[in-house]
């Protein structure tokens, strides 16, 4: 609350009497409950009358109120930007300098509901608006964009196979320093539009990462802005391809309503043709809501289209960020869509690269992506009561860094705890906690 209303520039007092006028209260009130501002930014719980008055002087709507709750609402205020920000590359500069990275801790998403329809409503008015970007007589070659493109594309190659963290902080660096460019370059609408695209892969790669580390409203605004910025360059791939990323977040910890807009969207912009692997995890994310829905039917058939689909992919596939979608990929992902369905033991049969021994570095998908999935290796053996084996599981996960990343610790924590009393359990959890 205190970012929030810092960003106002009022103080305790001016934005007490503000909350008093949207009240419709006499703001000589103030003078008595001047404190209540103080109360509330150190944890408090406003009421619910005047929670919508402080959303109100942050535009934020009665819904948003409703559905995120206090304070999880006011994140909104943070980053209204990326809700209301012309779609165009000088907005998306703007929305990039706008933000702050400060979210609400855990699983929490809060672009959703009425929100995240407006979102995807924009999006897709955008790219069907966008001029073509054909390369005109501008004041900056390619050159920069290209060099550009190639450090985005090293640091995608890098996070297979490296830690992911100090990956993230470059990543993160390289996406300022690109909208940096953005702002002051007087480049032709091409160039513009392909430093753009630069940014939309570095904040991709930041995406990725934030969301498997487990900080998944971090890795919202992420996504969101790679929807934003790859529909204000036109791009109908780039676009689907966001769409169907901030899809997998709704999809896990959100409402799968929310999901199965974000995938009709993708499948409405999405050139199928030039990117099967784009249209595979279309399918797949398909087959994921379903299943989250209870059709199981509909979510069998997605799965065999996005086999189908991925089986007649070639080298000219031009799916964005698409290299780890190969069938290990598939393979991990039906046994996530069956663990939804609420079979476990025929997930376990989808993740068998996963039961050896050990995982090793030598798999076509990033450590980190492993991990994850060694997470719903976990779910499923626990699932079947098989406590032993899910432990050998989280210990395969450490196994695959020099020192486990914090956020994925907290998850498989989460998963442990409630089987703390058998001893191997015990043992591993007070081994995750001093390595945390």
């Amino acid at each position: 609350m205190k970012t929030a209303r810092e960003r106002l520039g009022l103080s305790r007092y001016k934005y007490m009497r503000r909350i008093a006028e949207e009240q419709g209260l006499d703001p000589e009130t103030v003078k008595k409950n001047n404190g209540n501002v103080l109360r509330w930014e150190s944890g408090a719980r406003p009421e619910f009358d005047t929670q919508y008055a402080i959303a109100r002087i942050h535009k934020i709507s009665a819904n948003a109120v409703e559905q995120l709750g206090w304070p999880r609402f006011l994140y909104l205020a943070d980053g209204n930007a990326l809700l209301t920000a012309p779609w165009t590359v000088t907005g998306c500069v703007d929305v990039l300098r706008s933000l702050r990275w400060t979210v609400p801790p855990g699983p929490c998403l809060t672009v959703t509901g009425r929100a995240l329809t407006a979102f995807i409503n924009g999006a897709l008015a955008a790219v069907a608006i966008a001029p073509a970007l054909v390369r005109g007589a501008g004041h900056c070659s390619l050159t920069i964009p290209e060099m550009i493109d190639a450090r985005a594309n090293g640091l995608d190659e890098a996070w297979r196979i490296d830690d992911p963290l100090p990956v993230l902080q470059f990543a993160r660096a390289d996406l300022h320093v690109t909208v940096g460019l953005l702002g002051a370059t007087n480049a032709d609408p091409a160039a513009r539009a392909q430093l753009l695209l630069a940014a939309t892969h570095f904040a991709h790669l930041c995406c990725n990462i934030e969301r498997d580390l487990g900080e998944d409203a971090l890795a919202e605004r992420y996504g969101l802005f790679v929807v934003r910025a790859a529909a204000s360059t036109g791009s109908r791939l780039h676009t689907a391809a966001g769409l169907i990323t901030l899809a997998w977040h709704h999809a896990e910890i959100g409402d799968p309503r929310d999901a199965r807009q974000l995938v009709s969207a993708a499948q409405r912009i999405a050139p199928h043709r030039a990117a099967p692997r784009l249209s595979a995890v279309i399918h797949a994310r398909e087959a994921g809501v379903h299943a989250q829905l209870n059709d199981t039917t509909a979510s069998r058939r997605a799965l065999d289209r996005a086999a189908k689909t991925l089986a007649g992919s070639t080298a000219d596939d031009v799916t964005p960020w698409g290299d780890c979608i190969d069938e290990e990929w598939l393979s991990r992902s039906t046994g996530q869509v069956l663990l939804k369905l609420g079979e476990p033991k025929k997930a376990l049969d989808y993740y068998s690269s996963l039961l050896g021994d050990f995982p090793t570095r030598t798999t076509t998908q990033p450590p980190l992506y492993t991990a994850k999935d060694l997470l719903n290796v976990v779910d499923a053996q626990l699932a079947l009561g098989e406590v032993d084996a899910a432990v050998h599981g989280a210990r395969r996960a450490a196994a695959l860094f020099p020192k486990m990343p914090t956020g994925l610790v907290r998850q498989f924590q989460r998963r442990l705890e409630p089987h703390r009393k058998a001893p191997a359990v015990r043992e591993l959890l007070e081994l995750l906690t001093s390595t945390a």
